[in-house]
């Protein structure tokens, strides 16, 4: 026995049918009502769009080609988090802690600053062993103290804008500089944080990471082909085609490698890098919220929580894969965690807009 289920009528349903479809209905047209730059769908969507034709264009450039992919995925953490942190107008306090992070790291005058305090004076040398606690205590200093402290110096510039414009303003407006770069919320500081670890985690894979695996990796295969090469003389022409085969294979297979490096960093930012610095630009937002007495407390709290992370998921990647995944997973949890609470709620518990 069957039984028919009439399609529910409803008064839109209704009203469709009388008068038909409308102009907008049909053409690729925004409705009046609506636009697509409200949603927030509409920025991924177009710079996953630009990026796919770019990647298209630049294929016979393998250094651009990484370089596009790696900013691609950090753009779109970035974007994602930002979209959702329900800040307005803060792009440029975004830009500026990027622009400071790469500032620190390409000016070696600079940079030699950090160097010197957190890896020269302490002296350490990186345990022989893969025991968990020696290797933390080591990439707590080296590793965790020193660079989140160079990824959280545009959040902090930002927390003294705060502060130096409130005490002058005795209650005023807050002005242009303080509302655009300004630190005064736990969401403000996080959001550049993220911003200054994904800045952190481009320059260091591209300009570190990737360079050094292909090269090791080309130089690997090059002599490896060799050894398999007859020791006999063989025709010049020979040789010189021999020659140009290794190198291409040797190029290539550096390639390969580099981009097996370069996938997972920039992914792996979300669990390292930018969750990371996003703790500590927490606590430097919260420093905002709650200054005063607890400015200098907040301030170490972050710096030392994010330096423990950090060092602990360093140290899981030299003790153990297991541990290694543990601790990533961890780490954003602890972040995420953060993200959340930075959220303003207004009465009701919902979402407001900061």
């Amino acid at each position: 026995m069957s039984a028919t289920v009439a399609a529910p009528q409803t008064a839109r349903h209704a009203e469709a049918s009388a008068r038909g479809p409308r102009i907008f209905d049909i053409l690729p047209l925004p409705a009046p009502s609506k636009s697509i730059f409200s949603s927030r769908l509409c920025l991924p969507g177009l710079l996953t769009a630009i990026v796919a034709c770019v990647l298209f264009l630049v294929d016979d450039n393998p250094p651009l080609y990484f370089r596009v992919v790696a900013c691609y995925i950090v753009l779109m953490i970035v974007t994602i988090f930002y979209q959702n942190s329900m800040l307005r107008n803060r792009l440029l306090s975004l830009v500026f802690a990027a622009a400071v992070v790469a500032a620190i790291l390409w000016f070696d005058q600079i940079l030699d600053i950090f160097i010197y305090v957190f890896r020269t004076l302490p002296g350490l040398t990186r345990p022989a062993t893969k025991g968990f606690a020696e290797n933390f205590a080591y990439y707590f200093v080296d590793a965790g103290l020193m660079e989140e402290l160079i990824k959280a110096v545009p959040t902090l510039i930002g927390l003294c804008i705060f502060l130096i414009a409130t005490r002058l303003s005795r209650g005023g407006s807050a002005g242009w500089l303080v509302e655009r770069f300004g630190v005064a919320t736990p969401m403000q500081g996080l959001m550049m944080g993220i911003a200054a670890g994904g800045a952190f985690v481009l320059i260091e894979t591209l300009a570190l990471y990737v360079p050094r695996i292909q090269a090791e990796t080309a130089n690997q295969v090059a002599e490896d082909i060799k050894v398999l090469l007859p020791n006999a003389a063989i025709d010049p022409k020979m040789h010189e085609s021999l020659t140009e085969v290794i190198e291409f294979a040797a190029k290539n297979t550096g390639l390969v490698s580099g981009f097996f490096v370069l996938i997972p960093r920039t992914l792996g930012a979300l669990i390292g890098h930018m969750s990371y610095a996003g703790i500590f630009g927490y606590f430097i937002g919260l420093a905002g919220l709650y200054r005063g007495a607890w400015t200098v407390p907040l301030l170490m709290i972050g710096w030392l929580l994010s330096s423990a992370v950090h060092a602990a998921k360093n140290a899981g990647a030299v003790s153990s894969p297991t541990l290694l995944v543990v601790i990533g997973i961890m780490s954003f949890v602890i972040f995420f965690t953060y993200y959340l609470k930075a959220l303003p709620e207004a009465p009701g518990g919902r979402v407001a807009r900061q």
